[in-house]
């Protein structure tokens, strides 16, 4: 089986307001993902319970009707394939908050056909825009990559379940797999038409989440897309149009693709043998820290904990 690259990175997906702990899952083909969970109706529903789950977040909802039980809420009504009432709490939680996380939310993909999306979308965008009125420039631009974030986090939700109902590598694990594939390279593909046209979108220009958008796209995408447009995420980055955090998990990524040290210690692979997760080798390793701290990263025994790594600095 080929060695598992675990991916760590800024992924926004339900729960990331208020995270008390972590769900990883593993991709057969390399990446780990994070998902968060807080409250026992969170964990039902990312344990698939989606009914349990729903009477949890009534319950909650009676206690403390605040935005994260709203939105969390409405996330498992639209997965429940509840429209009616997946829009009325979602129109509710933006009452008491307002920004562009719903926007990339995989778990509402199945209401982006919805006739009354349009509404909700136009109305996060009104308050958004009017909380940060110069953030965005190209709002088209900006919208399109938040949708394409949500479809590149898509099926995160059930490759989890499937791991914890059946296990992994299970032929109904792999096809998902292989359903994201598809997704990935349509989304790079299509990134590749917006920056021959715009450039790599920068975050004065489109805002940071869908900036961070872009990075998630090519991070998931080929090694040659990767190389492609590392030199360019640089210059941006000094430039403060991009994240250095983000430079370096893709060039620790392509460095590892290519069977070479690692600068930044981001990427971990699971070993097979010991059961346990561990970095790939690091260049200069004594350093790492102050390279990480040049890129705004954590220190790397901080960073270590996210894998359950008991890391002891050289």
């Amino acid at each position: 089986m080929k060695t598992k690259l675990l991916f760590f990175a800024t992924i926004f997906l339900l729960f990331c307001f208020c995270a008390k702990a972590q769900q990883m899952i593993i991709d057969p083909k390399g990446d780990t993902f994070y998902i968060p969970q807080m409250l026992l109706s969170d964990s039902l529903f990312q344990a698939g319970d989606i009914k349990e789950a729903l009477d949890a977040y009534r319950k909650d909802y009676v206690k403390d009707p605040a935005f994260v039980v709203c939105y969390n809420f409405a996330c498992a009504l639209a997965m429940d394939r509840q429209p009616d009432s997946a829009f009325k709490y979602l129109f509710e939680a933006i009452k008491y908050d307002t920004n562009v996380l719903p926007l990339t939310d995989p778990n509402l993909l199945v209401l982006r056909s919805d006739k009354r999306w349009k509404d909700f979308e136009d109305r996060v965008v009104t308050e958004v825009l009017a909380k940060f009125p110069n953030a965005i420039s190209d709002l088209p631009l900006a919208e399109k990559l938040w949708e394409m974030m949500a479809l590149d986090q898509e099926y995160y939700y059930e490759i989890n379940i499937v791991e914890k109902k059946i296990g992994m590598n299970s032929p109904v694990e792999l096809a998902l797999w292989d359903m994201k594939e598809k997704i990935n390279a349509r989304n790079s593909d299509e990134l590749d038409s917006i920056v021959s046209v715009k450039g790599w979108p920068k975050i004065s220009v489109v805002g940071h989440y869908a900036s961070v958008s872009a990075f998630l796209i090519v991070q998931h995408s080929t090694t040659e897309r990767q190389k492609k447009y590392l030199p360019a995420i640089k210059e941006l980055c000094k430039e403060n149009e991009a994240d250095w955090q983000d430079y370096a998990l893709m060039y620790d990524r392509v460095q590892v693709s290519e069977n070479k040290l690692q600068l930044y210690g981001s990427q971990v692979k699971y070993n097979e043998q010991t059961k346990q997760n561990e970095f790939f080798p690091i260049d200069d390793e004594k350093n790492v820290n102050k390279r990480r701290a040049e890129m705004n990263m954590q220190p790397i025994e901080v960073y270590a904990q996210q894998f359950g790594i008991n890391y002891v600095p050289k």
